[in-house]
């Protein structure tokens, strides 16, 4: 459960960053810093939205079964 959610919570974490930064903008002390906060929480923004595009936000936690043609087991042939 706590997997599922981290994805949703990167996304509300990025946006309320980006709405604290644009919010408390002119009371930075640093102009460069100001801007380097709005233009990373705006890379962050873009990419939840592309990762989100493309269905990467999702975890999916599958078993990885490897598909060979080797037996998994020896048989009743190799133990004779």
């Amino acid at each position: 459960m706590l997997l599922g959610v981290s994805p949703l919570t990167f996304c509300v974490f990025t946006f309320a960053g980006l709405m604290l930064t644009i919010r408390y903008f002119r009371q930075f002390r640093s102009r460069v810093a100001a801007w380097c906060l709005l233009f990373t929480y705006g890379a962050l923004g873009w990419l939840a939205t592309a990762f989100a595009g493309y269905g990467w936000m999702r975890l999916q936690m599958r078993e990885y079964r490897a598909h060979t043609n080797l037996p998994s087991g020896p048989s009743s042939q190799q133990l004779i």
